[in-house]
């Protein structure tokens, strides 16, 4: 596999599960972007990337800083390749950097997914999971937050369509998804 990869969705939509499945049978270097945008919100206030902007904030904020810090990471280490997974950054901002175009792209999301359908699944895996952060979640809590996260699914779904990058429903079959996902990434990268 030659490309770097970008991996966006919503929270419990799988990134991190796809993207284990990709490194682990290659060798990129996985980054997240959501541990980046939490350590600026934390320790970097003043640069204004703050988790709790609106998306569309926040990404437009955080897009240019992920393509300069990219483009001088493969600068020095031309053999190595990335793959990065956030839920806080939009498609539209992504590509407005050049060096993004020349990665692959996938978005994951479930935008026609119920609210409730989502909770039952999420409370299910938190089970599954050890240390979910969903698992410390009021019901009421992870409720509303579910409800924006399918807004944001929807978002990412007709942003994707309008830049001809694939997007994956994820909340039926979760993992036979990212099986067959996964390897379609593989094969496309391998050629």
């Amino acid at each position: 596999m030659n490309k770097n990869i970008v991996i966006l969705g919503c929270q419990r939509a799988g990134k991190t599960t796809l993207t284990n499945m990709l490194a682990s049978n290659s060798k990129y270097t996985i980054f997240s972007g959501d541990a980046l945008v939490f350590a600026f919100s934390k320790s970097m206030p003043e640069l204004g990337i703050d988790v709790s902007l609106p998306i569309s904030q926040k990404s437009k904020l955080f897009a240019p800083f992920l393509a300069s810090y990219f483009k001088a990471f493969c600068l020095a280490y031309p053999s190595q390749k990335f793959l990065i997974e956030s839920c806080q950054i939009l498609p539209h901002d992504l590509l407005a950097q050049p060096f993004f175009k020349e990665c692959q792209l996938v978005c994951l999301g479930y935008p026609n997914a119920t609210v409730e359908e989502m909770f039952s699944k999420i409370r299910y895996n938190d089970k599954l999971i050890p240390n979910s952060y969903s698992a410390q979640l009021s019901d009421n809590v992870l409720k509303k937050r579910i409800a924006s996260w399918i807004t944001y699914s929807q978002r990412l779904q007709a942003e994707s369509n309008e830049l001809g990058i694939p997007f994956f429903e994820t909340n039926n079959d979760r993992m036979q998804q990212l099986s067959i996902l996964a390897a379609k990434l593989q094969n496309n990268l391998e050629r």
